[in-house]
């Protein structure tokens, strides 16, 4: 399924579903976290002692709301798991 876009709100009535072979995202060692590949997503913390770094938060108003390709990422959720061991995560 393509990539779809809302300008307005979206509302289940029955909740949402994230699943299927994207839905989770294995991370490594030193990841820089974006919102493309990683926003929405499971991300799964494999290290022990790894540093993922976030995106900046950008907050500029785009022109057109309607616009998919918008810099604007504010709201934008990181759902971490950690399936090892950790010592020392660093987000």
């Amino acid at each position: 399924m393509a990539q779809s876009t809302f300008a307005g709100p979206v509302r289940s009535l029955a909740g949402f579903i994230n699943a299927g072979y994207k839905a989770t995202v294995s991370l490594t060692a030193n990841t820089t976290i974006t919102v493309a590949a990683h926003a929405g997503r499971t991300l799964l913390c494999n290290d022990a002692d790894g540093v993922f770094t976030l995106p900046s938060i950008v907050v500029t108003e785009p022109a057109d709301k309607t616009d998919p390709g918008q810099l604007c990422n504010l709201g934008a959720q990181f759902t971490f798991v950690v399936v090892t061991a950790a010592r020392d995560i660093d987000i």
